[in-house]
């Protein structure tokens, strides 16, 4: 089966920990995120979210697809 055709939840959670990927209006922590693991992530994320603004883009982006 190809991998697009997956059905694959949205929402990871337990009662300690909730994992789900970004939403419109979730820029700023993304972007905190980001800038808090900035020196691990750059060898493996292409992303470059140099203000709140850019992180919100690149959520929006993210999230349409």
């Amino acid at each position: 089966m190809k991998p697009l055709l997956l059905d694959f939840p949205t929402l990871f959670q337990t009662e300690r920990l909730q994992v789900r990927k970004p939403f419109p209006g979730d820029g700023a922590e993304v972007y905190e995120a980001i800038q808090a693991s900035l020196e691990d992530l750059v060898p493996w994320i292409p992303i470059n979210a140099e203000t709140e603004e850019s992180a919100e883009e690149i959520v929006r982006e993210a999230h349409g697809q």
